[in-house]
């Protein structure tokens, strides 16, 4: 579960073999999955049973300092 993040979700970071599986992503605040790679190279990514949710309003998200 991704909930909250100050950025995305799930993320690849240019992995081109993820394989994510029965993920639920909720009120990030960039987009809740994000799978990239290279130009150059074929990916070869597995989603399946992935649930996003974002709320309208995200002022409501508690976050903690570093």
């Amino acid at each position: 579960m991704a909930f909250g993040n100050g950025a995305d979700g799930f993320t690849s970071n240019s992995n081109l073999v993820v394989i994510a599986i029965n993920n639920i992503a909720f009120n990030n605040a960039g987009s809740q999955l994000t799978f990239t790679t290279y130009s150059n190279i074929t990916p070869d990514f597995t989603i399946d049973g992935f649930i996003s949710y974002q709320k309208d309003d995200l002022t409501g998200i508690i976050t903690h300092p570093s």
